[in-house]
């Protein structure tokens, strides 16, 4: 039979373009969430300096009778940071931008203001886990080096040790439902290859299991006692922003516990997060046949730990029985 079908005439189009684009997945960005945030006036350099002073010691000698005690005297410590300059941008044809299906230009809006907030989350993650502060686990199981309740809990008293003030307030039990509150807790920041090993810790608490549900961060996956874990994909990981250990030490991630007032982030004034385009036709002789436009982004940014007391870090390895 003489049938004409698709076999013979094949479609001049082979494929619709839906043209709504496809939504990608995205870290959680935690690493800037409990900075306390500065602005550096223009103008003024780029250099900042924080200014602590120190405590002084109780006096507990009695004070004679007509005698002027010797007093004491004021010490500081200076803290100094440099912003610095980051960015980066894309270049679109005529062609291209005259011939795609989807809008281009938006699209490379959207992936530009993706690409800068991450890196200023890295960027903050990076100063994080360089603190000096820092404390391998070595009561874990399988291995000693796994996540536990043992080692979260030194990490938590050292920190009260250190007259470190919470930054998560308590969670009150609700009325009538046989829940017990939280207490008040040091943010930890984890990336999420360990959620299955948070919830084998003795004594771990599901956020499902909260009171109050309104109380809840975004990213954050439950509690241990006084800590209370965010997770990201892009939370430390060995090499993604320390120097490695040995090879033969195994992986291991950084988890900063937070306390309150320990970083800070700087934006320099009149240089904060621009997205900046430049036009077809604006380049002059760079561009005589008007064929490309960019997009991009800058910002000046730097993030500092101030105060070394109220950051540490747990190094852990992942469970090998997950």
């Amino acid at each position: 039979m003489g049938i004409t079908g698709t076999s013979i005439i094949t479609p001049a189009v082979n494929a619709y373009f839906f043209r709504l684009l496809l939504i990608r997945n995205k870290p959680r960005l935690i690493h800037e969430m409990f900075a306390q945030r500065f602005s550096l006036p223009s103008g003024n350099g780029k250099s900042v300096v924080w200014r602590r002073y120190a405590q002084l010691a109780t006096a507990t000698e009695e004070v004679a009778e007509g005698v002027t005690p010797p007093g004491k005297q004021l010490s500081k410590t200076d803290i100094r940071a440099t912003v610095s300059q980051y960015g980066d941008w894309v270049s679109i044809t005529d062609v291209l931008e005259f011939t795609a299906e989807n809008n281009v230009l938006n699209s490379a809006a959207s992936e530009l203001n993706d690409q800068m907030m991450r890196t200023v989350d890295e960027l903050a993650r990076n100063v994080l886990v360089s603190s000096a502060s820092a404390i391998t686990a070595d009561q874990g199981t399988p291995e000693v080096t796994a996540l536990n309740d043992v080692d979260i809990n030194q990490v938590t008293n050292t920190l009260q040790n250190s007259d470190a003030l919470p930054v998560a307030p308590m969670v009150g039990a609700s009325t009538g439902q046989g829940t017990a509150p939280i207490q008040e807790a040091y943010w930890v920041m984890m990336n999420t290859e360990l959620n299955t090993d948070l919830k084998m810790v003795s004594g771990y608490l599901s956020t499902a299991e909260y009171p109050g549900q309104r109380s809840v961060v975004m990213s954050e996956r439950g509690s241990v006692e006084e800590a209370r874990f965010l997770a990201s994909s892009i939370a430390h990981k060995q090499g993604s922003a320390t120097a490695a250990f040995p090879a033969t030490a195994g992986t291991y991630y950084y988890l900063p516990f937070i306390a309150r007032n320990a970083y800070g982030v700087v934006d320099l004034e009149k240089a904060n997060a621009k997205m900046i385009i430049h036009a077809r036709g604006t380049a002059g002789a760079a561009d005589p046949l008007n064929q490309r436009q960019s997009m991009a982004w800058k910002l000046m940014n730097v993030a500092r730990i101030l105060n070394d007391l109220n950051v540490i870090i747990l190094k852990v390895t992942k469970r090998s029985d997950t």
